[in-house]
């Protein structure tokens, strides 16, 4: 009998699967309730992955990704928000020396840059040119 463990290794498996494969038919087709289903999957993937695992930060950056394309597609600000807090615990996650540090960085910038675009807010560009420039220099 297979213990809880390796069932809950094997549910978030398919979970992540199932989400890759919906952002990718959102990315081909459009179809908002793909994106939905991404988001979702990713969202119990969070849930089920323990804050100490080394996938807690893919998790939290893919989820923020695809909040970031909802929020492209309807202009909902509190997907952008969430996106943005989402990207900055992944970055608070991903050691320096990581080789996914530059690419988190320059997630959690983007975000700030739409920020900044929908608000105007000064401080959300400086920020995101600050990400952006560490991003560079850990390449």
């Amino acid at each position: 009998m297979p213990d809880s463990e390796s069932e809950d290794n094997s549910r978030i498996t398919e979970l992540w699967k199932q989400a890759e494969r919906a952002y990718d038919e959102y990315e081909a087709r459009g179809d908002l309730n793909t994106l939905e289903v991404c988001i979702q999957s990713f969202r119990l993937v969070m849930d089920m992955t323990e804050d100490d695992s080394p996938e807690k930060a893919a998790t939290l950056t893919n989820l923020g990704i695809s909040l970031n394309a909802r929020y492209e597609a309807t202009g909902e600000l509190r997907d952008l928000k969430e996106s943005i807090s989402l990207e900055q615990l992944a970055d608070a996650l991903t050691p320096d020396d990581s080789p996914d540090k530059s690419i988190r960085l320059q997630n959690l910038a983007a975000s700030l840059f739409s920020l900044f675009k929908r608000e105007g807010r000064s401080e959300d560009l400086e920020e995101a040119i600050n990400l952006w420039t560490r991003a560079i220099e850990l390449e």
